[in-house]
């Protein structure tokens, strides 16, 4: 947990760190092709741009002076990262080292041998590849106008850099170990540990041990000197390949560690081309063709015609059509006979008129006549 806490400040410190240098040599790309252009817009060396990778650190260098914000804060970052005295890295780095070591010493446990040399070869790759950065990206000389009009970023960047170097610098002396150069009488010995033995149930007090503690950090110099004498006033650019790629013994590891062990081809086997193929099953069979051409169009678009076709011709057409064509029919029929009564003629009516009141009288004198 501890070293989850300071891994945090000098990691994020890194990434913050290498947005700082992309943005800047994206911006001192820009402000050099601009100004290799006359002032009718054309190139004066009258050919194309060739493609530019702001990220790529075999077009940087010397940026030390250019970034000298950013080039602080980013070593404080790869110093507390390596483990060096008295960084945050070295106190948490040390924990870990040592719980490792005694778990094999003490506890006579092969794994904490184990787990105590990948941790020590893996401290001495770190250092060697955060100076490598730092030789390829800050020291030496530019090696592309970007790099050498690059500018030192603003006050939105530079400030949380300078907060996250401080806490790179101090969070180590939240758990500081006992008995160390009197620093557990400033800062407190095992704060960090003291509090999480409340809430975690593994969380245990650590003795430090010196001897561990010097020779990881001799380790992790060690990979910085080496790191140094190899990509120290190399011109990298003029081939534009690694120094350890032009080494005969280094070239298989450099090509391994280039390929990142080829670890995303492995993935991309057995992970992301299986979920290609499935997903192109499932799009292709499953939705196109079963669900799309048999299912939609087989079942529910004949489906629908077919019950359509028969609402629209027996129903519709048969019955409801043929009921009110029917009443119509009827209603002509009555009116075509009704209208023969209509002749026109005055005695007609009269007769019509004396047989309708002849009728009135008979209902009316019905009644009485039956009581009669």
């Amino acid at each position: 947990m501890f070293h989850l806490v300071t891994h945090a400040f000098f990691k994020a410190l890194l990434f913050l760190g290498s947005g700082s240098v992309i943005h800047a040599v994206e911006h001192g790309h820009h402000h050099a092709h601009a100004h290799g252009h006359d002032d009718h817009g054309h190139d004066a060396h009258d050919h194309e741009e060739e493609p530019f990778d702001p990220q790529d650190m075999r077009n940087m260098g010397g940026l030390r002076k250019r970034l000298p914000i950013t080039f602080w804060t980013y070593l404080i970052a790869t110093l507390a990262l390596s483990g060096i005295f008295p960084l945050a890295g070295f106190w948490s780095k040390d924990e870990l080292l040592a719980d490792a070591w005694l778990a094999g010493l003490v506890d006579n446990k092969l794994s904490g041998y184990i787990v105590f040399g990948a941790l020590l070869i893996a401290a001495g790759f770190t250092a060697f590849y955060m100076w490598r950065q730092i030789e390829l990206v800050f020291l030496g000389n530019p090696r592309t106008e970007a790099a050498a009009h690059a500018p030192e970023n603003g006050r939105l960047i530079a400030i949380p850099l300078i907060l996250l170097a401080i806490c790179s610098i101090f969070a180590g002396f939240l758990n500081t170990p006992s008995n160390v150069l009197g620093l557990d009488n400033l800062f407190g010995a095992h704060l960090f540990t003291s509090r999480l033995e409340y809430s975690v149930a593994y969380a245990h007090v650590g003795e430090f041990q010196p001897l561990i503690a010097i020779f990881a950090t001799v380790v992790s110099i060690g990979a910085f000197l080496v790191a140094h004498n190899i990509y120290k006033h190399r011109q990298i650019v003029e081939t534009g390949r690694d120094p350890l790629e032009l080494v005969p013994t280094a070239a298989p590891f450099w090509s391994l560690a280039n390929a990142r062990m080829y670890w995303d081809q492995f993935y991309g086997r057995v992970f992301v081309r299986p979920f290609e193929l499935a997903a192109q099953f499932l799009a292709d069979v499953v939705d196109w063709r079963f669900l799309h051409d048999y299912f939609h169009d087989q079942v529910l678009l004949r489906g629908f015609n077919a019950v359509a076709r028969f609402l629209g011709n027996p129903v519709d057409l048969g019955i409801i059509d043929g009921a009110v064509n029917g009443v119509g029919r009827i209603t002509k029929w009555v009116s075509v006979e009704l209208r023969q009564i209509q002749t026109g003629y005055v005695r007609t009516y009269a007769l019509t008129f004396l047989i309708g009141v002849v009728l009135v009288i008979v209902v009316i004198l019905l009644p009485l006549l039956q009581r009669g």
